[in-house]
């Protein structure tokens, strides 16, 4: 397949306008920002590369017919559109230009890009006068890949973190003002939060929270780290509480930057794939600082399969119940066990023949059907009170008798 050709471009409020002549296949048109390619945003016949406020940054960009060969180049701020023969283009190492008089050198968001919004609360969460150092935090952004913290005077750039914490170091007695804001996986920048602090030995912390630990250190890492596969897709996540702790985060590995933040110590973990090793961690945080993440392993199910529909089921079923038994477990938990009554003890079922049944049906207070081939299945409940477990067996379209038994927590 051809490579396209006759590309033209116009430059227009930090952005290069891209226009492809049509081809034999889909036109696919992709910039490079901070390092990885991003598929460029496309409004009318023309694609939208972002380009820096500098005129030492390039923005690669590429483009194809379908899955065939790139046609790629570079674009350069405020107007120099430029196409070579490599594949994927290389640009050499630009020098630090430190900020723009008129811009911050960040690629703008498209026109009709949602704007992320401003992080909530930025708070000061410790002061350190015999370190030098000032701890600050704020709320999580949704769809935030990391963020921007800088403090005047002091820092005369930006400083990118994933998470939602920061440590601002060697500082002197004084007034500062931070911001912080919310920057997206290309990189654009949303609303900006500031605050302000007064730093010094004889200077109270502005929001101390509570009382720090006599021994003024970070939190141990969390204990007893622990998961339950709710479903084959959802994970329950739970931990040993540390009454020193203030907030935790959790992640699964390699996931840093979404992770959960919760003043609990139980989080749900959902959207997972079946029959998949993961490993969740937790990190602890307190007015000193945060600690190691502890961790556990461990690796989801796969769905039962569904019983094959069938409106003729009889449900007055010829079989007799299975025998039932449950019983509550530690951590809010039931298990419930059953055996076929008839069993002959040769580990052959009768009447139902040589096949015995396909799958057993097992409710919760008859709310929700779980199904299984075992003869035993554990609920997580709330505590306290009683909970109602049902099952019965299904053998080609019948069912057996319902066996219905309750636990007290």
């Amino acid at each position: 397949m051809s490579k396209p050709t006759g590309i033209t471009a116009r430059f227009d409020g930090g952005w290069c306008f891209v226009t492809v002549p049509a081809g034999p296949a889909p036109t696919q048109v992709q910039a490079q920002l901070n390092g990885a390619w991003q598929d460029a945003p496309q409004h009318g016949t023309e694609w939208l590369v972002a380009v820096y406020a500098t005129h030492t940054i390039s923005t690669p960009w590429r483009a194809r017919y379908g899955t065939g060969e790139w046609t790629t180049g570079k674009a350069t701020y405020p107007n120099t559109f430029h196409i070579d023969g490599a594949q994927d283009p290389v640009v050499p190492p630009n020098p630090d230009p430190g900020p723009s008089p008129d811009d911050d050198g960040k690629p703008k968001p498209p026109p009709d890009r949602p704007q992320l919004a401003a992080p909530g609360n930025p708070r000061v969460t410790a002061q350190r006068p015999d370190q030098h150092q000032v701890d600050v935090a704020w709320d999580p952004v949704t769809g935030a890949a990391g963020y921007e913290v800088q403090l005047h005077p002091g820092m005369t750039r930006p400083r990118r973190v994933n998470g939602t914490t920061f440590t601002f170091p060697d500082l002197q007695p004084g007034t500062y003002h931070w911001t912080v804001r919310a920057v997206d996986a290309g990189g654009h920048p949303g609303g900006e939060s500031t605050g302000e602090f007064q730093f010094g030995e004889h200077q109270p912390d502005p929001d101390p929270g509570p009382t720090p630990d006599p021994g003024g250190q970070r939190p141990e890492a969390p204990r007893n780290v622990r998961a339950h596969c709710v479903t084959f897709e959802t994970t329950r996540i739970e931990w040993d509480r540390d009454p020193t702790v203030m907030e935790y985060e959790v992640w699964l590995d390699g996931q840093e930057d979404h992770a959960q933040h919760t003043q609990d110590t139980i989080v749900y973990v959902t959207g997972l794939q079946q029959n998949t090793p993961y490993v969740a961690k937790v990190r602890a945080h307190n007015a000193h600082g945060a600690s190691e993440p502890g961790q556990v392993r461990f690796v989801t199910g796969v769905p039962e399969p569904a019983p094959d529909e069938d409106p003729d089921t009889e449900t007055g079923a010829d079989y007799p119940a299975p025998d039932l038994t449950v019983w509550p477990l530690e951590g809010g938990r039931v298990r419930a066990t059953w055996k076929d009554p008839d069993n002959d003890g040769t580990g052959k079922p009768r009447p139902k023949g040589e096949e015995g049944y396909q799958f057993w049906h097992v409710s919760l207070d008859q709310h929700t059907w779980y199904f299984t081939r075992d003869s035993q299945f554990e609920f997580e409940v709330d505590r306290g009170g009683q909970v109602m477990v049902s099952v019965y067996g299904v053998w080609g379209n019948k069912l057996t008798a319902i066996a219905t038994k309750g636990a007290a927590l």
